[in-house]
């Protein structure tokens, strides 16, 4: 099994192409529940359309699956809508969390999620070092 977690970036977009997706061996399942951009969608489409392996996405390029997309028809794939988060316990959990960092900031303490120089180059697809940015 083959489970795609990366976060899309700029270096992440369409990593995984025709040329990975045949490497893909008969038998394997696929499982991408990151972001849909990262796989190309008609390599993807092309490659599960063999048959020999199967499919799992709870996300796609383009979002959401265009109704007569050849995708949906492949009996080989699952699909799942992108609402992982949306849950009973997800939300009020999300939340909290919400409000908490909220009332860190509000009162003048350090909080616990924020888009760092870290953060913020690896969502851009750039190496960030903390020599060179002096410090």
């Amino acid at each position: 099994m083959i489970v795609c977690l990366a976060p899309l970036t700029p270096t992440t977009r369409r990593m995984v192409g025709k040329r990975e997706l045949d490497l893909i061996p008969a038998g394997a399942a696929l499982v991408n529940v990151s972001r849909g951009a990262i796989i190309d969608p008609d390599a993807l489409t092309e490659r599960l359309g063999r048959g020999d392996i199967t499919g799992a996405f709870d996300v796609f390029d383009p979002e959401p699956i265009p109704a007569g997309h050849p995708i949906r028809q492949l009996p080989n794939v699952f699909l799942s809508p992108h609402i992982a988060g949306v849950t009973a316990a997800g939300m009020p959990r999300l939340f909290s969390l919400m409000v908490d960092e909220l009332d860190r900031f509000f009162h003048g303490h350090e909080t616990r999620f924020d888009l760092t120089p870290r953060v913020i180059a690896n969502r851009r697809g750039q190496v960030w070092s903390p020599v060179a940015r002096g410090g």
